[in-house]
């Protein structure tokens, strides 16, 4: 892929972020987020919730492993209780 055709959309604090690596959109700061960004601002866990300012990329790769991590615990869990009866 040529620099000069990737796409760039402006990040926090004046930083550009290539759209490959953003994971998501925050329409309270009208910009792209990246893993590291959105991890450091709790977006998904705001009072227990996803911030409704934050709106995902869905074609990033991340949500898919997010998935299955949450599907992972989710069954452990229920391994864990049936164990314990």
């Amino acid at each position: 892929m040529d620099v000069n055709q990737t796409e760039w959309l402006p990040g926090l604090y004046g930083s550009i972020i290539n759209k490959n690596r953003a994971v998501g959109m925050c329409r309270y700061h009208k910009t792209a987020m990246t893993v590291k960004t959105m991890k450091q601002h709790g977006c998904l866990c705001k009072n227990g919730r996803q911030c409704d300012a934050f709106t995902r990329c869905e074609e990033h790769d991340f949500w898919r492993q997010h998935e299955q991590k949450k599907e992972l615990r989710k069954a452990r869990r229920q391994m864990a209780t049936s164990m314990a009866v």
